[in-house]
């Protein structure tokens, strides 16, 4: 009796280190909020998806072990002055950073109407960031018109962070992936990595 109950003790003190070695397991979550109408006007007379009724869908992923927490963010479609059938995709939202960090990459996955993955928007962001202070991802992408009418859900996570000591955070693509499924968006974990920035067609 007492070598079985020593025997299920060292069970339990082998499991418990297997797991820690393998560092705090990952929580993820998702939280959706409202992008915006699906329609973008060009001029007072032209707009992409001119009479839909329908709204672009933001969805953020938090990991509890991310260095990073994101607000609600997502990604803006706008025309690009000047430049015919160009359009751009904006950045908008708030991320914290939870510790003091050097770098943090932030991908914005583009999904269309029937939930296939279009796109992924990679940002990256290198400056030093001090716990707890609040940071906008900079920058645009170059979106062809057919972009901003096609794809209407964005999905926006932490890819890379860099702690100020060094040590790289890195997210878990496979269990993001696992996770869009449970809203109806269909990517693999490769199809999650960081994408060439899309150019327009030279003429």
């Amino acid at each position: 009796m007492v070598k079985g109950i020593w025997l299920i003790l060292l069970f339990v003190l082998y499991a418990c280190a297997q797991s820690g070695a393998h560092g705090p397991a990952r929580n993820l979550t998702i939280q959706s909020s409202d992008g915006g109408s699906a329609v973008t006007e060009w001029s007072s007379d032209i707009a992409v998806n001119k009479g839909s009724t329908l709204h672009r869908r933001w969805y953020v992923i938090n990991d509890f072990t991310c260095p990073v927490n994101l607000g609600v963010v997502g990604i803006k479609p706008a025309y690009l002055s000047g430049y015919s059938g160009s359009c751009r995709f904006n950045p908008v939202g708030d991320l914290t950073a939870k510790v003091a960090l050097s770098a943090v990459e932030v991908i914005f996955a583009q999904f269309d109407i029937w939930g296939n993955r279009e796109r992924n928007l990679s940002a990256t962001e290198i400056r030093d960031l001090q716990a707890g202070e609040g940071f906008k991802i900079k920058g645009s992408w170059y979106a062809s018109e057919d972009d901003v009418s096609e794809q209407l859900t964005s999905v926006a996570f932490v890819r890379n962070a860099m702690i100020a000591d060094g040590k790289i955070w890195r997210a878990d693509l496979d269990k993001v992936a696992a996770l869009l499924q449970t809203v109806a968006l269909k990517a693999s974990a490769s199809g999650l990595e960081p994408e060439p920035r899309k150019e327009p067609e030279k003429k």
